[in-house]
């Protein structure tokens, strides 16, 4: 193992000073990599502790060290590929002959110059196949293949850290759910996922100190600011790499849905027993109703009406009215489960409504226009529940519009939809309303029972479809529903 070493160092002790000047400084280049190449012999022999043959270590030292003292990327490139040497023990000598290297002096440029050439020799590190075990890179880049068709595949997020917090790689769910682009993902802080730094930094601590950390619930924060609530799940990879891996699973759906059930047997409990008792308070209702149109006739025969007794009995009708619309919410509640669905031309159905509403819009002599698709509209629906949906949605708009206003009612045939909207030239609707107006009992009316539009969505969402209610500028407000459009060959 000296012997090398010793030739090496005896090739150091060679004059090359007394030549010319050109011929001169080329001696002396010589002669610096000669000592490079024996300084890396020499720390390698005194180590002891790597595993690469001493001769071929030597064969390997004596092309890479010129390649990078003269800056030729492409002789330390070769002179890696050519090396038969294991991948981990060529790296060490690769970094061993470019530390040499640059602990010598010289111009900016020449500096810079090597440092490339050292660079392209890393580089071919990763382009070559390790001798010693011939089908590990193959075998490398098919379980790396694997993986990432693995984690495209997962409806989970599926995030890897370093150690030190930052995220290296999300799949796609992470990325959509966390707002995160490619390009911006590698070196974020984990702790900027949480919507609370001491959460975070809990969280972490007990990834890092336990090594896993149980599946629980944590809000976690999108790039935009949003906050939903995850499942998380982690565990901490040891290794020569090693890493912190984290899966999540978005609730926001689920706890949807859940609220939603809650909410609907809440609701259904209440409606059956208000259609069980609406029919009860129904009759005496239209009693009243008949009888306060009786006694105003009366009055009026014997001259005993005046206006005060006029306006006593006027609303005494609104009341009963308002009451009676009530009831045939509550009633129209407990007969969503019972809905009878057929194949409905929507266009047919505004059309024949559209009395109805030109009714309702004289009370305020509101003029309605009707827009609609030409040729069929075709929904499977139930009639009944589409007119009732009609009826809330232009009264609310008939409401909102001015004196002498406009109420537009349209249809369009989208792909897979059919659209129906309602739209005002009122004032609008406020913007932080706009998430409550479909709630129970929510109403920015002051007579508002709150039923109305709550019981325009439940139809839809009972006919697969969507409702919507929006401020339209400069002003009014547009009511959108989104039934499944029939195609002519559907049943």
């Amino acid at each position: 193992m000296t012997k090398p070493v010793a030739k090496a160092s005896s090739v150091t002790k060679t004059p090359a000073v007394t030549k010319t000047a050109p011929e001169g400084a080329r001696g002396v280049v010589d002669v610096r990599v000669r000592q490079a190449v024996a300084r890396c012999l020499a720390d390698l022999d005194m180590r002891g502790d790597v595993g690469a043959p001493f001769d071929r270590a030597s064969e390997l030292f004596s092309t890479l060290v010129p390649a990078l003292y003269n800056g030729d990327p492409d002789g330390a490139r070769a002179a890696v590929l050519g090396s038969d040497l294991p991948t981990r023990e060529l790296l060490d000598l690769v970094l061993r002959a470019r530390l040499a290297v640059r602990r010598r002096k010289g111009r900016p440029n020449e500096r810079t110059e090597r440092e490339r050439s050292a660079d392209a020799a890393l580089r071919a590190l990763a382009d070559r196949e390790d001798p010693s075990q011939p089908e590990d890179l193959d075998r490398r880049r098919e379980i790396a293949t694997l993986h990432r068709r693995l984690l495209s595949l997962l409806t989970d997020g599926v995030l890897t850290a370093r150690p030190c917090g930052t995220l290296v790689h999300a799949n796609r769910p992470a990325r959509e759910a966390l707002g995160l682009r490619l390009r911006e993902l590698k070196d974020t802080p984990f702790l900027d996922l949480f919507g609370g730094k001491t959460e975070g930094q809990k969280i972490w601590k007990a990834i890092i100190t336990e090594g896993s950390l149980r599946s629980r619930e944590v809000d976690l924060r999108a790039v935009n600011g949003r906050t939903f609530p995850v499942r998380m799940a982690a565990a901490r990879v040891d290794g020569a790499d090693p890493r912190v891996l984290v899966v999540i699973r978005d609730l926001t759906e689920i706890r949807h849905i859940r609220s939603r059930l809650l909410e609907t047997e809440k609701l259904g409990a209440m409606a059956k027993i208000a259609g069980s008792v609406a029919h009860e308070i129904r009759n005496p209702l239209n009693s009243l109703f008949l009888n306060a149109d009786i006694l105003e006739d009366e009055l009026r025969d014997s001259g005993a009406i005046n206006t005060s007794t006029a306006e006593i009995l006027g609303v005494m009708r609104e009341e009963i009215e308002r009451l009676n619309e009530i009831i045939k919410n509550y009633l129209s509640l407990s007969k969503l489960a019972n809905a009878n669905f057929e194949r409905l031309d929507l266009n047919e159905i505004v059309s024949e409504f559209a009395e109805e509403g030109e009714e309702i819009a004289a009370r305020r002599n509101v003029t309605i226009d009707l827009r609609l698709c030409r040729g069929e509209a075709a929904v499977r629906a139930d009639r009944n529940m589409i007119r009732r949906v009609l009826v809330n949605l232009v009264q609310n708009a008939v409401d909102s519009a001015p004196m002498g206003g406009r109420v537009v009612i349209g249809s369009r045939r989208l792909v897979r939809k059919i659209k129906v909207w309602v739209r005002d030239n009122g004032k609008g609707v406020a913007d932080e309303a706009i998430p409550q107006l479909f709630q129970p009992f929510f109403s920015t009316k002051e007579r508002g029972t709150g039923l109305g539009l709550y019981l325009s969505r439940e139809i839809v969402i009972v006919h697969d479809g969507q409702v919507a209610l929006r401020s339209v500028k400069p002003r009014g407000a547009e009511a959108t529903v989104l039934l499944p459009r029939l195609r002519a060959d559907d049943e």
